[in-house]
């Protein structure tokens, strides 16, 4: 017999064992070195479900939906058990059990057992089509408790964008995408603007003292300034060049109130590309032709810089929904600025620092928390130049 993953539009069928050895491959490149291997089986391992005659009959429409995810997540559970005498949930379990739905409870066990009949004969099918189907030991996350709930989050992520792309690059007869990494733009970082005023002294001052910090090492940091003093060039100035320092991927812009985003991103487009800059909150209405596009774009996160609102940003971080994570790996290797930083609600910032300091120390990220100081006027040189020098620590 043999075994589909889709049918096409025009009629020609994804062999089931090139879509999983194909999620496979795209889950593990788009994740570090500690967990690529979780990733390999989180998409192998995936679509198991679909290794059962009832769903080739569904596939067919010769019978009714079936679901198909709960017998990966059982073959995680299984060799899991097999491995240890009282072993906690694999991560495969919880990413490959959610991949539609999404990220399960704790409770996984009951709520998956009337779904994954079958699981067994669906194992040796997929054992004789593919390769080294099975590892010698399942791997899994090995961090402590926040630490590995919040990698689940990234691996789940992977393994949605990866199944949905390969999905796509199938439909549309293309190849997967390259992986993400600075453009190049005509905006130079280092050539500051000429100066006619005093004001422009000062910003210069402010953009100079970023440059002169931008190569410093990845990590959390503080950047404050007076309204009016140019912070966004200035800050962007400072990621492109920490970016570059540092083979990073891109720039994420976070900031709390639309006028503010919307005045950035503009500013982006002109100095970094038109096509290199994606302005995501719930007031961006992109063109009728496309939204079908700019939909895709708001899910992946795969542009090199985004400007995008807290909303969207602090809620990617703790959802558990396919369509709002399936952003969230593209987080990796990323300079995250965070604008208004003291804007953050005091009951949330715990939760969010935790995360931004999780996306430091294990994601490759740096982020830079800026606050700006509003006076009434910006006519008083003292006052604005005591406040025109960053702190970056």
């Amino acid at each position: 017999m043999e075994y589909w993953a889709r049918i096409a539009e025009d009629g020609r069928k994804q062999p089931l064992q090139d879509h999983l050895q194909g999620v496979a491959r795209l889950t593990s490149d788009c994740l570090p070195d500690f967990l690529q291997g979780v990733g390999f089986y989180a998409g192998l391992w995936h679509d198991l479900g679909k290794y059962r005659r009832v769903w080739q009959d569904y596939l067919q429409g010769k019978g009714a939906k079936q679901v198909h995810a709960a017998h990966g997540a059982k073959l995680a559970l299984e060799l899991a058990r097999q491995q240890g005498d009282d072993p906690d949930i694999p991560a495969l379990a919880y990413t490959i059990a959610g991949h539609h739905t999404g990220l399960p409870n704790r409770d996984l066990r009951r709520t998956l057992q009337q779904y994954w009949k079958g699981w067994e004969k669906a194992r040796d099918t997929a054992q004789q089509e593919i390769n080294e189907f099975l590892p010698q030991s399942i791997p899994d996350i090995e961090l402590p408790p926040l630490k590995r709930e919040f990698a689940i989050r990234m691996l789940f992520s992977a393994l949605v964008d990866s199944d949905r792309t390969d999905a796509a690059n199938f439909e549309k007869g293309e190849t997967p995408p390259t992986s993400l990494s600075l453009p190049p733009s005509p905006f130079d970082p280092y050539t500051l603007k000429e100066v006619t005023s005093e004001l422009d002294q000062l910003r210069n001052r402010f953009a100079a003292d970023c440059i002169t910090h931008a190569p410093q090492p990845k990590g959390f940091y503080r950047l404050t300034g007076v309204c009016g003093i140019g912070k966004t060039q200035s800050s962007l100035r400072w990621g492109l060049i920490h970016g570059k320092t540092h083979q990073m991927r891109g720039i994420v812009y976070v900031a709390p109130l639309k006028v503010i985003i919307e005045e950035t991103a503009q500013v982006y487009r002109d100095l970094l590309g038109e096509n290199n800059v994606l302005e995501h909150h719930s007031g961006y209405e992109p063109h009728p032709q496309d939204v079908r596009n700019y939909k895709l774009d708001t899910e992946r996160w795969d542009k090199s810089y985004i400007v995008t609102s807290g909303v969207q940003f602090y809620e990617s971080l703790f959802a558990n929904r396919p369509g709002q994570c399936r952003k969230l790996h593209q987080l990796r290797d990323r300079v995250i600025l965070i604008d208004e930083a003291q804007s953050i609600p005091p009951r949330l910032a715990l939760p969010i620092l935790d995360v931004l300091a999780t996306l430091v120390e294990d994601w490759g990220c740096s982020v830079v928390l800026y606050e700006i100081r509003y006076r009434k006027t910006l006519k008083n040189q003292e006052t604005l130049f005591g406040w025109a020098l960053p702190t970056l620590q």
